[in-house]
């Protein structure tokens, strides 16, 4: 069911660009039903899994009707208008030439999709959004030796909405753009080069390769600047280094989801439960305080540099918003379906809801299920977090399209199972083991 929701999202948040749309009690359904049946261990739709190989298919086919940048400049609209043709012809040409050689052709597909990605900043070099703006902002400051967090930054919507503007985010997200910035002159490079990296993290690459780079509104989201690949990116190196049992790449890509964003956190909080669940509190210490040493040392210049400035932009702020009632959720449909919002008890209750499912889920099926539960667990909470929270908007959904497909990618433990023992009955050599990818 897990390649269905993603197809579903994808669709609906490529049609309105992951603003409000009036499908959004379909999709906080199937949500609902996808966690339930995740948490219960059941798939109701298993046999989609094997139409997954048309799904990419299907995200060139959006791709070509409608190509997401806003701010092209006029001289490079041809060139924007030719890119609707390349995923298309990029997959006619995997699904030729991989005949000959599977694995070269795979990956040159794989790196012309990559090359497109990198032109977002070329082709949309000024987006008007306040997260690009201010992100560019913070990273000038800082290269001048300036605090970020003690700036005035300024209100591109002219108080449309009940917005601070500044840089809010942890200061890993600000080390990273500003390094971005300094070497390639764009903070988006940053964000674009987080997503590429996740490709080379996933454990089976192949059809979830191309869904990872063929999604119909990536560029959109990557030209808005928003930061949430640099998170995607920190759950892939965790799951990388559980699944290589390297725990230095779990510790990295902690740290890293935990100090760009402040719901990064739970790419911790769930890793480590599955990690206790499997191998004990004893085992799971050493990489905690290793986890949080990191978190604390990201933080730390700032927090000394001026407590009162950084506590105010990167905590207070987020706590003034109010809800939107034009995002993608459950509270914006309820919002413009009664005329009242959603009482904040009842968001909290949803959120707290979707965060002991998750817990549940990793006790529960951890050894079953394998790794997966990780990312699986992620999906769960965060997406009760936003459906039933202040908003949600498109780089919501691609960060929690992101851990879906994490999580195909991931197999589970009866899908190990399954691959060796016909090898155990067929009495193979030895030295014949499965080779992952």
């Amino acid at each position: 069911m897990t390649l269905l929701i993603v197809l579903l999202t994808s669709v609906i948040v490529w049609l309105n660009r992951g603003l409000y749309d009036p499908s959004v009690p379909v999709l906080v359904g199937f949500f609902i039903y996808w966690s339930a049946q995740t948490v219960l261990d059941q798939d109701h739709f298993k046999e989609v899994k094997s139409y997954g190989f048309l799904i990419p298919w299907i995200f060139a086919i959006l791709f070509f009707f409608r190509n997401d940048l806003l701010y092209v400049e006029a001289a490079k609209k041809p060139l924007l208008y030719g890119l609707r043709f390349c995923p298309f012809l990029i997959l006619v040409a995997d699904a030729v030439l991989k005949r000959m050689h599977p694995l070269r052709f795979r990956w040159v597909g794989l790196g012309l999709l990559c090359g497109m990605l990198l032109l977002v900043p070329f082709l949309s070099p000024e987006p008007f959004i306040d997260v690009f703006l201010s992100d560019r902002l913070a990273a000038h400051y800082l290269l001048l030796g300036s605090n970020p967090y003690s700036q005035i930054y300024p209100d591109i919507y002219k108080n449309h909405y009940d917005y601070h503007p500044g840089f809010l985010y942890w200061p890993g997200a600000l080390y990273l753009q500003t390094a971005s910035e300094l070497i390639l002159r764009d903070v988006r490079f940053a964000l674009i080069l987080s997503w590429i990296g996740c490709v080379f993290l996933l454990r089976n690459r192949g059809i979830y390769a191309l869904m990872w780079l063929t999604l119909p509104f990536l560029q959109f989201a990557l030209e808005q600047a928003w930061v949430d690949p640099m998170i995607a990116v920190g759950g892939a190196l965790a799951l990388y280094g559980l699944r290589k049992d390297q725990t230095i790449f779990w510790i990295l890509g902690v740290v890293c989801a935990a100090t760009v964003k402040q719901y990064g956190f739970i790419i911790g909080f769930f890793s480590v439960l599955y990690y206790i669940r499997m191998k004990g509190y004893h085992a799971t210490l050493k990489p905690v305080l290793g986890m949080m040493l990191g978190f604390v040392l990201v933080l730390l210049p700032f927090v000394l540099w001026n407590w009162t400035d950084f506590v105010n932009m990167t905590m207070l702020n987020h706590l003034h918003a109010t809800v939107r009632e034009d995002s993608l959720n459950f509270t914006a449909f309820w919002l413009k379906t009664t005329g009242d919002e959603l009482s904040g008890l009842m968001q909290l209750s949803f959120i707290l809801l979707g965060f002991i499912a998750a817990i549940i889920h990793v006790f529960k099926n951890g050894a079953k299920r394998g790794l997966r539960v990780i990312p699986e667990a992620w999906a769960i909470c965060f997406g009760f977090s936003f459906f039933f929270g202040k908003f949600a908007f498109c780089n919501y959904f691609l960060l929690l399209i992101s851990f879906w497909l994490m999580a195909e990618s991931e197999g589970d433990a009866r899908d190990l199972i399954a691959q060796i023992t016909p090898r155990a009955n067929t009495e193979a050599h030895p030295s014949h083991t499965p080779r992952s990818a």
